[in-house]
């Protein structure tokens, strides 16, 4: 064979290294298109998460609200609820006073009703039944307002 001229064997491989360094050349730019396109996809994908566990966080911060709004609404309920009853409780207890006051009054005009009957007793002539039967009924209505009292006061 003549060194002198290059072979065609030799012209082939060349030709053959040329075309597979160009196309390493090519496969190396597909690399780092694919490269730049994967690092774009996990900002992507990053974006998205940051978008998902913002609204995830925001629903659940919501559902906080609306159980924090729903207890504070009972709570304010529970308080309407508890200061009426405190009022009417209030009022009833005005009412029971109001009442143990008459219940005094009454057992005071017993009392007096007594004495006048023991003064009536000792200046007429009065039989001792009728008198009896008199501070029987008077005893009767005296025992009737002090029971009548202790009630109101039990």
């Amino acid at each position: 064979r003549d060194l002198s001229q290059p072979s065609t064997e030799i012209e082939d491989d060349k030709t053959k290294i040329m075309k597979l360094e160009l196309e390493n050349h090519r496969l190396k730019e597909t690399e780092k298109e694919m490269q730049t396109k994967l690092q774009e996809a996990q900002q992507r994908m990053g974006s998205l998460e940051e978008d998902l566990t913002r609204r995830h966080k925001a629903e659940i911060e919501n559902r906080v609200n609306d159980i924090q709004n729903g207890l504070q609404l009972e709570i304010n309920t529970l308080k309407k609820s508890k200061a009426e009853a405190i009022s009417r409780l209030k009022k009833d207890l005005e009412k029971s006073k109001a009442t143990e006051d008459q219940m005094r009054i009454a057992l005071i005009a017993s009392n007096d009703e007594i004495e006048s009957l023991k003064l009536d007793l000792d200046n007429s002539k009065v039989t001792e039944k009728q008198t009896q039967d008199a501070v029987d009924a008077a005893t009767a209505e005296l025992d009737m307002a002090l029971q009548r009292l202790r009630n109101l006061e039990g």
